[in-house]
């Protein structure tokens, strides 16, 4: 479990009514908007303060002031004169900028150097600030600071430090001594070997700190910076460490110092590159364990650079590892370009089998869909199935039928499998099985984006047979999650909705991390989304994907973090400002990571709230601008096309431009939920159809196909609510009232509207209490005795719509009534 995760769990642990307080600090400058730790943290502060009364506090801790500098000089140096102290602050400040681990430095060499002296006749702490600042006007930085203390030392030590310096941030003993006994000074004082001297005298003058056992730590980079340059004229070569290193250490003590030992190897050049090649792909292996994916791709590229010269036959595994592992690691990083060279360079030399180019068919299969190319992406998964002798579907004729039966039939099975059959099954151990389900689960994941639903479900179902034939593997959590989605789609069983849900994430639980992103999106998004209020899965969809961003399932974790922090919170009404903010966020990751298609699905978003929240559109309605281009908007790929219908369908909804609505809605029909069967989206976009029909209706007043239309879809809501869906109450109330509304029914309409306006304020739908009291208005607005009442509605869905950051929907409004 990462520290991350840790820190989670127990802040999520409601049952114990122990107060707990959690300190943490990092570097700013290291910490970008991208990264796990700074997406965890908005997680900590944005969610978890509400569902588990948890607060984050934010210091910022900027660099020193000269009021601070002066604090610390005071504190140390007591001195009778006020200017004095000032001085040497503005000095300190000068020299060091500020930062506070360089001004103690500072002020230490101060003391060393003897231009700062204790008076004992006076008691204070005197000294000459023309003559302190005359002898460190060369002092550049922290680092000549640092060196001008270390060689006042021995020459052992002196050498103990430069030869620690070469070994990282972090060493342990066995990897200082091996280095101390072939580049060090080797002796003995009084008996006793000198290296543990060495080690305390270090600690005791703050160069280093203990880490762990046995192990040890630069107490600053900048510490170990100054310790490289110390005995210049001694030649110490950083290959020869490493190479000792590597043939030297136990292989548990060179796992623990594979990057240190591998870094220094590459610093030097070997006819040995066979070796070092080897060593370079252990260290990116264990870099991509680490979600390392830079450095593993910086591994893989020296290792393949090491074997550059050599043919293919002398050193064929050693090779073709360092290519899968490479082109993996690039496509992760978003290197797509070098991702597919590895894979051309492999591809196009032949002579491997397909079981052995498994692993680089699957970074391909990814490549093509990180570049929306989802069809060639699935007739590739199938060609290759096809050669490993495993056929998905008989025929594309034959796929609905296939499909429905494989489903009914995987529904019964895990239906009869008792919630803890997997703990009594193994896990799938066949080569050639196993090389199987990888691709198969990677056709699941294809094929929705290439939006044929019914052969990722078949996948899916293929997935859970091999499972409870051959055992499990990192893909049985969220193929069964998938079949829990295809029950809400065909069954609306709320009930075993849940059951499967559940067991996907026990399977999960049982079989690791690896593909635990996707059984997250799928359980959360897909199914208990449906049976839970949809607040309640925002905190999963974030861990799913601080999961996948840490073990490379980049495309699902990525997903999690749209639906998590763009998709259900505009939905359910979140502050548009706030959304907004966080649009810009998720793009650049999903970018930086190479993920097209899911920065295009949150561009179509973040376009509907800049037009509702920007009043100097002209065309409110129209999904273009700022951040969607022209040509994103006319995107043939069918993945991209449900979002930019549901985007486009709610600016004409919330713009009130009903009868296009109407309209759309007749034509688009089910497309939507029938591209994503499931996700709980689907939710809210029926319903936004369904008041649009509702609304057209009366707007229009003899179009019947409308009415017939809303009535349909307001059945499949009712059912919803029935099967025990918690997020639709304020759906079916207000759709009675425009019913009513449609039907002359005037006082039912009128308690209906007031009813689903309550409910809607109640559970924080800002945007539904602004929509609703609008129709309600637009209702009473034909009945002369009610102008008051509507006036007053209307006024109290401007004021929420305003609430909401819905500027240009409050300017439409606005202009309207005068």
């Amino acid at each position: 479990v990462s520290s991350l995760q840790m820190i989670d769990y127990l802040i999520s642990d409601t049952e114990n009514e122990s107060s707990l307080m959690i300190i943490g600090a990092y570097r700013s400058d290291e910490v970008d908007e991208n990264s796990l730790l700074y997406n965890k943290i908005i997680a900590l502060r944005d969610h978890k303060s509400v569902t588990c009364n948890f607060h984050v506090t934010e210091v910022d801790l900027p660099i020193f002031n000269i009021y601070d500098v002066i604090s610390m000089v005071k504190a140390i140096f007591l001195s009778v004169n006020k200017d004095e102290n000032r001085a040497l602050a503005e000095l300190c400040l000068k020299r060091t900028l500020g930062n506070p681990y360089f001004v103690l430095e500072f002020l230490k060499m101060l003391y060393h150097e003897g231009l700062i002296e204790y008076n004992n006749d006076t008691n204070v702490w005197t000294w000459d600030l023309t003559i302190v600042e005359d002898r460190t006007m060369s002092t550049a930085n922290v680092v000549v600071l640092l060196q001008d203390r270390m060689r006042r030392l021995s020459k052992y030590a002196q050498m103990f430090l430069r030869c620690a310096a070469y070994l990282g941030s972090t060493f342990g003993n066995a990897t200082l001594e091996l280095v101390w006994k072939s580049h060090g000074m080797p002796m003995m004082i009084d008996d006793k070997p000198i290296l543990p001297l060495l080690v305390d005298m270090a600690m005791k003058d703050s160069f280093i700190e203990e880490y762990g056992s046995e192990r040890y730590r630069w107490v600053h980079d900048k510490v170990q910076e100054a310790a490289f340059s110390l005995l210049e004229d001694v030649k110490v070569s950083p290959f020869d460490i490493g190479r000792i290193l590597y043939n030297s250490l136990e292989p548990s003590q060179l796992e623990q110092d594979l990057f240190a030992v591998v870094d220094l190897i590459n610093n030097g050049s070997t006819e040995e590159r066979a070796e070092f090649a080897q060593a370079n792909l252990q260290a990116a292996q264990k870099a991509l364990g680490l979600s390392a994916f830079q450095s593993a791709s910086r591994y893989c590229s020296h290792g393949i650079d090491l074997l550059k010269d050599t043919d293919w036959s002398t050193n064929r595994e050693l090779k073709l590892n360092l290519y899968s592992v490479g082109a993996d690691s690039e496509l992760v990083a978003g290197n797509v370009e070098i991702a597919e060279r590895y894979m051309e360079e492999v591809f196009e030399r032949g002579g491997f089998t397909t079981m052995e180019t498994l692993s680089l068919t699957r970074t391909k299969v990814k490549a093509m869909a990180s570049t929306l190319r989802f069809n060639d992406a699935v007739d590739y998964c199938l060609s290759i199935l096809k050669d490993l002798d495993y056929k998905v579907t008989a025929s594309r004729r034959s796929l609905p039928f296939e499909t429905l039966y494989e489903v009914t039939r995987t529904i019964k099975k895990l239906k009869k499998a008792p919630m803890d059959f997997h703990k009594n099954i193994g896990v799938i151990t066949d080569p050639k099985q196993k090389g199987i389900v990888a691709l198969t689960a990677l056709l699941n994941d294809v094929t929705y984006g290439a939006g044929n639903v019914k052969l990722a479900t078949l996948a899916a179902c293929k997935i859970v047979g091999m499972t409870l034939k051959y055992g499990l593997s990192e893909y049985s959590g969220n193929s069964v999650a998938t079949i829990g989605a295809a029950v809400m789609t065909l069954q609306q069983d709320y009930k075993t909705v849940q059951r499967f849900m559940e067991l996907a994430i026990a399977i999960q639980d049982t079989i690791g991390r690896a593909k635990s992103s996707k059984t997250t999106l799928v359980a959360q998004f897909y199914g208990l989304g449906w049976t839970r209020t949809i607040s309640k899965c925002l905190p999963a969809l974030g861990d799913g994907y601080v999961v996948g961003m840490q073990m490379g399932d980049t495309a699902m974790g990525i997903w999690n973090l749209i639906h998590q922090r763009v998709t259900l919170p505009l939905v359910v009404g979140h502050p548009l400002d706030a959304v907004e903010r966080d649009c810009s966020k998720v793009v650049a990751q999903a970018e930086d990571v190479a993920q097209q298609d899911q920065a295009l699905a949150v561009r179509c978003l973040w376009q509907v709230m800049i037009n509702l929240s920007d009043p100097s559109k002209s065309n409110g309605t129209r999904l273009e601008g700022e951040v969607l281009d022209i040509r994103e908007r006319e995107s043939e790929n069918t993945h991209n096309h449900r979002f930019l219908y549901f985007s486009e369908a709610m600016l004409l909804l919330i713009f009130s431009d009903y009868e296009e609505a109407a309209q759309r809605a007749i034509e688009r029909g089910d497309y939507f939920s029938k591209s994503a069967p499931g996700g709980a989206t689907n939710m809210w976009e029926t319903f936004h159809r369904a008041i649009s029909l509702y609304a057209g209706a009366r707007q229009t007043k003899t179009n019947n196909k409308f009415k017939k239309a809303a009535i349909k879809l307001q059945k499949r809501i009712v059912g919803w609510e029935k099967a025990g869906n918690p997020n639709v109450k304020h759906f079916v109330m207000v759709l009675e009232a425009e019913s009513a509304a449609l039907n002359n029914k005037v006082e039912m309409a009128k308690v209906k509207y007031q009813e689903a306006i309550a409910v809607a304020s109640k559970d924080g739908y800002l945007h539904y209490v602004a929509l609703f009291n609008e129709r309600y208005a637009d209702y009473l607005s034909q009945y002369p005795s009610s102008v008051e009442e509507a006036a007053k509605r209307r006024g109290e869905a401007i004021q929420a719509y305003r609430e909401w950051g819905a500027h240009a929907k409050v300017e439409q409004m606005m202009g309207e009534s005068s």
